[in-house]
């Protein structure tokens, strides 16, 4: 499935702070401040994020719509300053399931999380970065 172009851009506003903003006008504050997200933050949100989206339909459709879920991803930036692996914990709420549909489940849960998570996706092969300079304002 051929998907649209994603962008984004940044811009600078004061010392250490910038403001990120999307093609559909949605906006965050990045920086080291109060209020403002770190670059890293950002990955793992995006992280957190994409397999949440991911999770939602598949949960709706066995559970119904509104089925509760929550993601947390973390890790440890070494040395060489990266990220080497990173843990996902997807809490969701399945007491009402047996354990043997649940198990299954959980199964088929991971792997429509890997298949349409383009975050988890990109984060294990390797990205091509193509950067360039240009004027400000030309």
């Amino acid at each position: 499935m051929k998907q649209n172009p994603v962008g984004v851009s940044v811009t600078r506003t004061g010392a250490r702070t910038f403001v990120g903003r999307t093609s559909t006008g949605a906006e965050l504050r990045i920086g080291s401040g109060e209020g403002e997200f770190e670059p890293t933050e950002l990955l793992l949100l995006a992280l957190a994020g994409c397999a949440a989206k991911s999770a939602e339909t598949q949960l709706d459709l066995k559970h119904g719509d509104g089925t509760p879920l929550a993601v947390t991803v973390s890790g440890q930036v070494g040395e060489d300053n990266a990220f080497h692996s990173l843990e996902e914990v997807m809490e969701i709420d399945l007491a009402a399931i047996d354990p043997a549909r649940r198990d299954r489940m959980l199964e088929v849960l991971a792997r429509v999380i890997h298949r349409l998570c383009t975050v988890e996706r990109s984060l294990g092969a390797p990205i091509e970065v193509r950067r360039s300079f240009a004027q400000l304002g030309a």
